[in-house]
């Protein structure tokens, strides 16, 4: 068989699809288990930083003085702290970072907190590397969503500087390149996204995540469970993928029920960390579907917060899509230890007592109606597996999502 002969042949089916294409993340290192006092300090010497700015959960400050301890070992490569209050993005919460990075003419930003702490250091990189000050220049660099083929980004310059990220829940936002800011905070989020905007470094420390509060680490545990589901299940899977995320569900399965036994369980907290690792490895680089697209609506027009969206929308989305996927679900459901994957994820929320806050919610149909209708456009939701074409169709899951909550409390 010639070359040219051998294009002519279909490849069998591996992994879901026979082309598989994978840009790896730009990470260049990771640490895993090592106290950040110690990690941080000496990864800031091996990058070769000479400005770093540190930017911290206020409340995490508060809690442990982890800014403190930071700067002096940092020594003569520290160049401040910045404390962040707020969950939520907006454009003058962005400009004003950019300008603290700039003030100090910081080479490296050392991120400690969580996902929405890391999102908003990434858009100050971008703010910095465009120099953009006010916020009617961030328009240009937002994602175009136009034609096929997924969003588009205008942004094309290398970043000025990177980030070394501490995460304190397990989002994983560290390994994407997307980011996002909102005029306001009520107001629906714009996303950006380039090039290696997410971190060089990343440093696990499981001592330093006992001290995030549990509701918080269980729930964005959940994000990381529906990060490796639905990368598993890709309408464009990959090889990669596959094993890292069924290897996240096996560790995240486990350790998240024995996080809420036991809070202080250090051993626990560095397993989540792993499985939100590998749940992570296809953020950006795999197409996801309808649990995140939703989930992305609903925080920002139903203002529910992320984690929660996975633990509401996932068990749904997986019903909705059962009937081109069981293939897919399956993976999922026995590196849970179950039969249906569906079950397995819901029976998982009830473990870690998300259902509650969900109900405590309030959310209703006609309040989720908007969601609902904004759905068939959103970018993440046309790659669900099972076309979302019409309102109807995610209205469907929705529904279906709120009939599985107890009453309020």
């Amino acid at each position: 068989m010639t070359p040219a002969e051998s294009h002519d042949r279909q490849l069998p089916d591996l992994a879901g699809g026979p082309v598989q294409r994978f840009d790896y993340p730009a990470v260049g290192r990771v640490t895993a288990g090592v106290p950040c006092v110690e990690a941080v300090p000496e990864e800031v010497e091996r990058l070769g930083a000479r400005r770093a700015l540190l930017f911290v959960s206020a409340s995490l400050e508060r809690r442990t003085g982890i800014a403190e301890a930071l700067g002096r070992a940092l020594g003569a490569r520290y160049a401040g702290m910045v404390a962040s209050q707020s969950a939520h993005i907006t454009d003058a919460i962005v400009l004003e970072a950019a300008g603290r990075l700039r003030g100090c003419d910081a080479d490296l930003a050392v991120v400690v907190g969580g996902g929405a702490l890391v999102d908003t250091v990434k858009m100050a990189v971008l703010a910095v590397t465009h120099e953009v000050r006010e916020a009617s220049q961030l328009a240009p660099l937002r994602l175009s969503f136009e034609g096929e083929g997924g969003p588009k980004s205008p942004c094309r310059l290398e970043p000025r500087l990177r980030q070394l990220v501490v995460p304190t829940t397990l989002t994983g936002a560290e390994w994407s390149d997307l980011t996002g800011s909102a005029e306001r905070p009520e107001a629906p989020k714009r996303y950006y996204s380039a090039q290696r905007l997410g971190a060089l470094s990343v440093v696990y420390d499981p001592w330093l995540a006992v001290h995030t509060p549990l509701p918080l680490w269980l729930s964005s545990g959940m994000r990381a469970v529906d990060h490796a589901v639905e990368g598993i299940c890709s309408v464009a899977p990959a090889a990669l993928m596959e094993a890292a995320g069924v290897g996240a569900l096996r560790l995240l399965g486990q350790a998240l029920p024995r996080c809420r036994e036991a809070p202080e369980d250090v051993a626990a907290r560095a397993a989540c960390q792993r499985g939100a690792w590998l749940a992570a490895t296809g953020m950006g680089r795999v197409r996801v579907g309808a649990s995140h697209g939703l989930g992305h609506l609903l925080a920002g027009l139903a203002g529910v917060p992320h984690g929660l969206t996975s633990a509401l929308l996932l068990p749904s989305v997986l019903r909705f899509n059962r009937a081109v996927n069981a293939d897919r679900q399956a993976l999922c459901a026995e590196a849970l230890g179950a039969e249906d994957a569906a079950d397995a994820v819901a029976s998982l929320v009830e473990r870690l007592g998300l259902r509650q806050p969900l109900a405590d919610l309030r959310l209703s149909a006609e309040r989720l109606r908007p969601v609902a209708e904004a759905a068939p456009g959103h970018f993440l939701v046309r790659s669900n597996p099972r076309p979302i074409r019409q309102a109807a169709d995610a209205m469907a899951i929705l529904e279906d999502a709120l009939r599985a909550l107890p009453p309020p409390a």
